[in-house]
């Protein structure tokens, strides 16, 4: 399957927690009193060698556990992306900073593009109880899905997907902007005091 990975993200993944005492703020805001937020400058872990991160877990989404150890994963700063291996503008005016390893070991002749790529990285909540929603958005080709503390919060042309290594989305010609607001108290709920973490797939139309 030949294609070009596109723009993944916006530093992968703009996002703000909003204490209930603040108003909302827009995506990708620099910067909320009493929140957290991620950026540009955010550091991720990041697995681009197409291997399944869950691999001999219970749980394929079990990767996206604060438990999960990533110290053999790759670290950078997003946005994260290639076109024909190489960084370019990969349509809309989009160039990633980091380069990810795009296609399949030994076939990169036959530009094989490995089916999804994994991120992961965390956030700082002074009070949990005080936070009222989540908003943020993610620039992704071709399909998203945003995990809190390993729960599923957001996802975008990910409803075909049950397999980490696994082609599927939306298969468009240029990135799409998921658009995250989580305000389910239930979901809210997997918000804890202190470190929480974020993590991305990304999968290959």
């Amino acid at each position: 399957m030949r294609k070009t990975i596109k723009r993944l993200a916006s530093g992968l993944l703009s996002l703000a927690v909003v204490a209930q005492l603040f108003s909302t703020v827009p995506f990708h805001a620099l910067a909320v009193e009493g929140s957290s937020q991620i950026s540009s400058s955010t550091v991720w872990s990041y697995l681009d060698d197409g291997t399944d991160p869950a691999s001999g877990l219970s749980d394929r989404t079990d990767w996206a556990d604060p438990q999960f150890i990533d110290s053999a994963w790759k670290t950078a700063t997003g946005s994260f992306g290639a076109k024909d291996g190489q960084i370019a503008d990969l349509g809309g005016g989009y160039t990633p900073h980091t380069l990810l390893d795009q296609y399949k070991e030994g076939q990169e002749e036959q530009e094989i593009d490995k089916e999804a790529f994994f991120f992961r990285t965390t956030v700082n909540v002074a009070d949990a109880s005080q936070v009222k929603q989540i908003t943020g958005s993610v620039i992704y080709d071709d399909s998203a899905t945003v995990y809190l503390n390993g729960t599923k919060i957001a996802g975008f042309d990910d409803k075909e997907i049950t397999a980490n290594l696994q082609y599927g989305g939306s298969n468009a010609g240029t990135p799409k902007t998921g658009e995250i607001l989580v305000t389910d108290p239930q979901l809210l709920a997997h918000l804890v005091d202190g470190e929480n973490t974020i993590a991305v797939e990304i999968h290959n139309g």
